[in-house]
Protein backbone atom coordinates (compact mmCIF):
# COMPACT_ATOMS: atom_id res chain seq x y z
CA UNK A 1 0.00 0.00 0.00
CA UNK A 2 3.11 2.45 0.57
CA UNK A 3 4.24 1.66 -2.75
CA UNK A 4 1.14 3.19 -4.63
CA UNK A 5 1.85 7.21 -3.81
CA UNK A 6 5.43 6.72 -4.22
CA UNK A 7 4.91 5.12 -8.03
CA UNK A 8 2.06 7.72 -8.67
CA UNK A 9 4.60 10.39 -7.53
CA UNK A 10 7.25 9.48 -8.83
CA UNK A 11 5.50 8.56 -12.59
CA UNK A 12 6.26 5.10 -12.59
CA UNK A 13 3.07 4.11 -14.86
CA UNK A 14 3.36 0.44 -14.62
CA UNK A 15 4.00 0.28 -11.11
CA UNK A 16 1.14 2.62 -10.37
CA UNK A 17 -1.21 0.43 -12.49
CA UNK A 18 -0.10 -2.95 -11.36
CA UNK A 19 -0.87 -0.91 -7.82
CA UNK A 20 -4.46 0.37 -8.57
CA UNK A 21 -5.31 -2.95 -9.77
CA UNK A 22 -4.10 -5.01 -6.39
CA UNK A 23 -5.86 -2.13 -4.73
CA UNK A 24 -9.20 -2.40 -6.39
CA UNK A 25 -8.59 -6.49 -6.00
CA UNK A 26 -8.37 -5.91 -2.60
CA UNK A 27 -11.62 -3.65 -2.21
CA UNK A 28 -13.46 -5.92 -4.08
CA UNK A 29 -12.41 -9.62 -1.34
CA UNK A 30 -13.13 -6.69 1.92
CA UNK A 31 -16.90 -6.24 0.14
CA UNK A 32 -17.88 -9.62 -0.81
CA UNK A 33 -16.97 -10.28 2.83
CA UNK A 34 -18.70 -7.62 4.59
CA UNK A 35 -21.53 -9.74 3.03
CA UNK A 36 -20.94 -12.66 5.67
CA UNK A 37 -22.94 -12.43 8.41
CA UNK A 38 -22.52 -10.00 11.73
CA UNK A 39 -19.93 -7.53 12.42
CA UNK A 40 -16.94 -9.24 14.24
CA UNK A 41 -13.32 -8.14 14.59
CA UNK A 42 -12.47 -9.16 11.33
CA UNK A 43 -14.87 -7.20 9.66
CA UNK A 44 -13.63 -4.15 11.73
CA UNK A 45 -9.92 -5.38 10.37
CA UNK A 46 -11.66 -4.64 6.67
CA UNK A 47 -13.04 -1.40 7.26
CA UNK A 48 -9.66 -0.24 9.05
CA UNK A 49 -7.83 -1.61 5.94
CA UNK A 50 -10.91 -0.23 3.44
CA UNK A 51 -10.24 3.48 5.05
CA UNK A 52 -6.82 3.74 4.87
CA UNK A 53 -7.25 2.36 0.88
CA UNK A 54 -9.71 5.56 0.90
CA UNK A 55 -7.14 7.47 2.56
CA UNK A 56 -4.52 6.81 -0.02
CA UNK A 57 -7.00 7.24 -3.17
CA UNK A 58 -8.20 10.38 -1.98
CA UNK A 59 -5.04 11.80 -1.64
CA UNK A 60 -4.23 10.93 -5.06
CA UNK A 61 -6.88 11.71 -6.65
CA UNK A 62 -8.35 7.95 -7.85
CA UNK A 63 -12.25 9.46 -7.88
CA UNK A 64 -13.36 4.90 -9.18
CA UNK A 65 -11.07 3.62 -5.96
CA UNK A 66 -12.73 6.23 -4.09
CA UNK A 67 -16.21 5.44 -4.87
CA UNK A 68 -15.16 1.52 -4.71
CA UNK A 69 -13.77 2.30 -1.21
CA UNK A 70 -17.24 4.45 -0.14
CA UNK A 71 -19.08 2.00 -1.56
CA UNK A 72 -17.55 -0.91 0.37
CA UNK A 73 -17.16 1.17 3.74
CA UNK A 74 -20.75 2.05 3.64
CA UNK A 75 -21.80 -1.66 3.35
CA UNK A 76 -20.76 -2.32 7.17
CA UNK A 77 -22.48 0.29 8.87
CA UNK A 78 -21.59 3.52 10.83
CA UNK A 79 -20.37 1.92 14.45
CA UNK A 80 -17.16 2.24 13.79
CA UNK A 81 -17.23 6.07 13.48
CA UNK A 82 -17.29 5.36 17.35
CA UNK A 83 -14.06 5.89 19.48
CA UNK A 84 -15.34 3.85 22.56
CA UNK A 85 -16.00 0.02 22.90
CA UNK A 86 -18.64 -1.29 21.32
CA UNK A 87 -20.83 -4.13 22.87
CA UNK A 88 -22.52 -5.98 20.33
CA UNK A 89 -25.85 -7.12 21.68
CA UNK A 90 -29.10 -8.94 20.87
CA UNK A 91 -32.73 -8.23 20.76
CA UNK A 92 -32.84 -9.36 24.00
CA UNK A 93 -29.93 -7.54 24.89
CA UNK A 94 -27.90 -10.05 26.33
CA UNK A 95 -23.81 -9.33 25.32
CA UNK A 96 -22.87 -11.06 22.32
CA UNK A 97 -19.37 -9.45 22.37
CA UNK A 98 -17.62 -6.93 23.05
CA UNK A 99 -14.70 -5.33 21.39
CA UNK A 100 -12.32 -1.85 20.57
CA UNK A 101 -12.78 -1.24 16.95
CA UNK A 102 -9.26 -1.45 16.52
CA UNK A 103 -6.61 -4.38 16.84
CA UNK A 104 -4.07 -4.94 19.78
CA UNK A 105 -1.11 -3.86 17.89
CA UNK A 106 -1.45 -0.69 18.46
CA UNK A 107 -2.59 0.44 15.01
CA UNK A 108 -4.82 3.52 14.89
CA UNK A 109 -8.89 2.92 15.25
CA UNK A 110 -11.26 2.81 12.52
CA UNK A 111 -12.54 6.17 13.89
CA UNK A 112 -9.25 8.00 13.91
CA UNK A 113 -9.01 7.33 10.64
CA UNK A 114 -12.20 8.51 9.53
CA UNK A 115 -12.02 11.47 11.36
CA UNK A 116 -8.16 11.95 9.29
CA UNK A 117 -10.12 12.30 6.06
CA UNK A 118 -11.31 15.34 4.15
CA UNK A 119 -14.95 16.50 5.49
CA UNK A 120 -16.23 15.68 2.02
CA UNK A 121 -15.00 12.52 1.59
CA UNK A 122 -16.49 12.15 5.86
CA UNK A 123 -19.89 13.56 4.92
CA UNK A 124 -19.90 11.66 1.43
CA UNK A 125 -19.60 8.03 3.51
CA UNK A 126 -22.22 9.30 6.08
CA UNK A 127 -24.87 10.19 3.38
CA UNK A 128 -24.51 7.20 1.71
CA UNK A 129 -25.31 5.27 4.94
CA UNK A 130 -27.94 7.18 5.47
CA UNK A 131 -29.26 6.52 2.01
CA UNK A 132 -29.22 2.62 2.38
CA UNK A 133 -30.87 2.91 6.26
CA UNK A 134 -33.45 4.61 4.27
CA UNK A 135 -34.03 2.48 1.95
CA UNK A 136 -33.93 -0.75 4.05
Amino acid sequence: MCVFPIAVKFQVTMLAAKCKTQVIEWIKNISSSSETGSLDERHILDIQTCLQILAVSTYLNLADVESMAINTITQYGSAFILKRIVRLVRSWQVPVAEFKYTNDAGQRTCADIFQELPISVQLRIMEKRLRKVDVE
